[in-house]
């Protein structure tokens, strides 16, 4: 929780401040609030906002502001005092992302946006909570003491609940089913967020008069061509099938994976409130720039590296445990990159398709096992003898087939490597429509 404070201390708090101007945003619940920049960089804002109520009221929300726990991906109340009848508060100013999104975002900063949202959303599942309708009007944009631009959700605290139908989820805007998976429709809402930030404004056209026109949301996505682990992930999260989809905890978990496997920035996420720390203007990017801010510890900007010029040749590449690879490779590091097959040392082919960067990446991939055994059912598909379909950064990742030792066959959904959403499991003459999560069956569809 932030400090608290006498209306005295208000004034040496606010020292390295600009005087503060009126400001006015109906998105909060405070009729009184004003603005200020600090000195050293205007840029970092703090609001302070001022809350009328009745004695009992205020008593009320004292002991929630003292009880209240913080954490770096909702709205940061830095500092607060009250006389009893009013209570003052200093927080973070938010930046609506339905405000400063004219247009539209880069593939990098709506990648920023989901990988702080998706961490809200899983810490709100860890406490069996869910958001209800994510949408452009609750999610905000915030430089924080640490210089750096950032995105958090709205607080119920301190902000109105600002509904937009068009971002629900197909099940709660149709009410097709009574009961559901709610967090997975905060994982649909937030689909559409990206969507809608990376330029698709008018995602009221996919809510037909009975039905959510899925095929027109395919053409939608495949329009961006998105980098492939982001359309991947992007598709698993407005997967037609609710059960298909990731849940929050499972989708901020695929978000930090990707970033490091693809070596994307970090997510900033250490709280700092302000005690008047010394801040120096930083040179960050306006509203109308990148808002990803890339910096040393010495505060100097990266820069990105040129592309290298790589040497690509076809030919045959021994290991030293014997397996082989036949394709085409980086003449430079000797790593896999293009088309290829990569066979065990006994001759036996065990990944077919394309590699990026030494690791089977594409829509196509074959892998086979040498180790399955014979007696898997639909109960654990971990046992798998050959898969075929959507790899990613040498993971099973989307739509794919698993087949087994004993002629069964699974079809279904990936995420992480492992079996995780609908799926069918073919066996005999027979088959089981159901839900897995991690390979293992969760639950039949009836």
């Amino acid at each position: 929780m932030g400090q608290a404070c006498t209306s005295a201390d208000i004034a040496a708090y606010t020292e390295d401040f600009r005087p503060p101007y009126p400001y006015r945003n109906e998105a909060l619940k405070f009729s009184e609030m004003e603005v200020y920049e600090h000195t050293g960089d205007p840029q970092f804002k703090l609001v302070r906002a001022k809350l009328y109520d009745s004695y009992f009221r205020i008593r009320d929300q004292l002991e929630y502001l003292v009880k209240r726990e913080q954490d770096p991906f909702n709205i940061v109340i830095h500092k607060y005092d009250s006389d009893f009848i009013s209570i003052n508060m200093f927080f973070d100013f938010p930046i609506r992302l339905e405000d400063f999104v004219s247009t539209k975002l880069t593939v990098p900063e709506v990648w920023s946006m989901l990988g702080y949202v998706s961490s809200a959303l899983a810490k709100l599942q860890e406490q069996k909570q869910h958001y209800n309708n994510i949408n452009p009007k609750g999610i905000f944009r915030v430089y924080t003491i640490e210089q750096q631009y950032v995105y958090k959700l709205a607080d119920p605290f301190l902000f109105h609940n600002q509904i937009m139908r068009n971002f629900y989820s197909p099940i709660m805007y149709y009410k097709t089913h009574p009961e559901h998976d709610l967090f997975k429709s905060d994982t649909f809402s937030l689909g559409l967020v990206c969507l809608y930030s990376l330029g698709f404004k008018k995602t009221e056209i996919l809510y037909k008069q009975d039905r959510f026109d899925f095929e027109l949301l395919d053409e939608i996505i495949t329009r961006f061509k998105l980098p492939l682990y982001f359309d991947r992930l992007l598709r698993s999260m407005l997967e037609e099938e609710e059960y298909g989809r990731p849940d929050p905890i499972q989708l901020s978990i695929s978000v930090s994976n990707y970033t490091k496997a693809y070596k994307l920035p970090e997510l900033k996420t250490v709280m700092v409130v302000y005690n008047k720390q010394i801040l120096k203007t930083a040179q960050s990017p306006d509203a109308t720039e990148s808002i990803i801010d890339i910096r040393t510890p010495e505060n100097k900007i990266l820069e990105l590296p040129k592309a290298l010029k790589v040497e690509i040749l076809q030919g045959h590449l021994p290991y030293t445990n014997g397996c082989y690879y036949v394709g085409s490779y980086n003449g430079k590091t000797k790593k896999r990159e293009g088309r290829g097959i990569f066979f065990s040392k006994d001759g036996l082919k065990l990944i077919e398709g394309t590699f990026l960067n030494d690791l089977p990446e594409g829509d196509d991939i074959e892998m086979w096992r040498e180790d399955a055994q014979d007696d898997t059912t639909h109960v654990d598909l971990s046992n798998w003898e050959y898969f075929k379909g959507q790899v990613a950064q040498g993971m099973k990742q989307g739509k794919g087939e698993l087949r087994f030792k004993n002629q069964n066959y699974f079809r279904g959904t990936f995420i992480d490597d492992q079996v995780c959403g609908s799926g069918i499991y073919y066996y005999q003459s027979h088959c089981i429509e159901g839900i897995w999560m991690n390979d293992k069956f969760i639950a039949e569809h009836y």
